[in-house]
């Protein structure tokens, strides 16, 4: 059957396993693997540019979202999955 792995060993290989963990998490966020997540992003770089008006949103509708995002035309179901995202994404 061979031979066990030694507890130094499993931390080596789960030190190089969170490694290349996150960079594949890094990755994916650069090639925008996930639309959702991607969407998110543009809704927030949206929010917090200044309205026409030099004010800051106070209050956001989806509707308003759809229209000023430019990236999201006419889409309005298209927001949904990136509403829902939690905040630490």
């Amino acid at each position: 059957m061979g031979v066990p792995a030694s507890d130094d060993c499993i931390q080596r290989a789960t030190a190089i396993a969170s490694y290349y963990t996150a960079h594949a998490s890094a990755v994916f966020d650069l090639i925008a693997a996930d639309p959702a997540a991607s969407d998110a992003s543009h809704i927030l770089e949206w929010l917090a540019r200044l309205r026409q008006n030099g004010m800051q949103r106070t209050t956001v509708k989806r509707l308003d979202v759809v229209g000023g995002a430019h990236h999201f035309r006419g889409r309005i179901g298209d927001i949904d999955p990136s509403l829902r995202l939690p905040r630490s994404q």
